[in-house]
């Protein structure tokens, strides 16, 4: 402890070794017992400025890559621990951000993230929320795909596989309200260039089987006005205009079906 200026550093370093060996490891362990002691780190409290930070970096590596890092709770047991990741409670301001992210590679490829539910009899669920607004608008959930020079990055959504029965199902749907429920919007970007890309609805081929079935509908009301259906060909400033073409399914045997 120092009445004025820095106090001292703790330092605990493993051994150093010759090129041809490995470095000292450091090994801090809690002790045993019928509840196995805890083991805190913990930065220093800051009187008028900022807390202390805690830093954890593996080993850097003149030649190959640098070291893993790995949190994990103990397996091989009945039960596993949790594992919380969170910034701590802001009393009379904002709370602090949560980033992941993967480091930029200046000559190779940047490393993916992965986030995935261990496998069990039941799969259990992967839940990405947006934060509670108590007073006013919840925060909204983003998910994009990158930039890049030549093209964009693509957006996936897909459900799981079964392999003996039905694939997953995939719901969008908008949250009620109080007096509405939320709209629902799927669009291309508007585009400068060339043209904006297609939209496309479409249920999977079947091959020995049938394919799914298309509905829009709107739903009915019980004590209102059931919801309009507009199909509408955007305007063409020069030219003719689009063609808005109805279909019926074509079969390579019989008729085919009404329109």
């Amino acid at each position: 402890d120092t009445a004025s200026g820095n106090a001292g550093d703790v330092r605990v370093t493993g051994g150093k070794t010759s090129a041809s060996g490995t470095g000292g490891a450091v090994s801090i362990t809690a002790g045993q017992g019928l509840t196995g002691g805890e083991i805190a780190i913990t930065g220093g409290v800051g009187s008028t400025s900022s807390g202390g930070s805690i830093s954890i970096l593996s080993g850097a590596s003149t030649v190959t890559s640098s070291g893993a890092i790995t949190i994990e709770s103990a397996g091989n047991v009945a039960y596993t621990g949790h594992m919380v990741f969170s910034t701590g409670v802001a009393t009379s301001g904002s709370s602090g951000d949560l980033d992941l992210v993967t480091g930029k590679a200046t000559s190779g490829t940047s490393g993916r993230i992965t986030v995935q539910v261990g496998a069990s009899n039941a799969g259990q669920w992967v839940n990405i929320v947006g934060g509670q607004g108590t007073s006013t608008t919840g925060g909204t959930v983003s998910v994009l795909g990158g930039a890049g020079n030549t093209a964009g990055g693509d957006l996936e959504l897909r459900s799981g596989v079964g392999s003996t029965q039905t694939g997953g199902a995939i719901t969008i749907e908008s949250a009620s309200g109080g007096t509405y429920s939320g709209e629902i919007i799927i669009r291309s970007a508007d585009v400068t260039g060339t043209g904006s890309g297609d939209l496309s609805f479409s249920s999977g081929a079947g091959t020995g089987a049938n394919s799914g079935a298309v509905t829009i509908a709107t739903a009915p009301a019980t004590s209102g006005s059931v919801g309009d259906m507009t199909l509408t060909v955007g305007t063409d400033n020069s030219g003719t205009g689009a063609t808005l073409s109805l279909t019926a399914g074509e079969t390579q045997s019989g008729t085919g079906g009404p329109l």
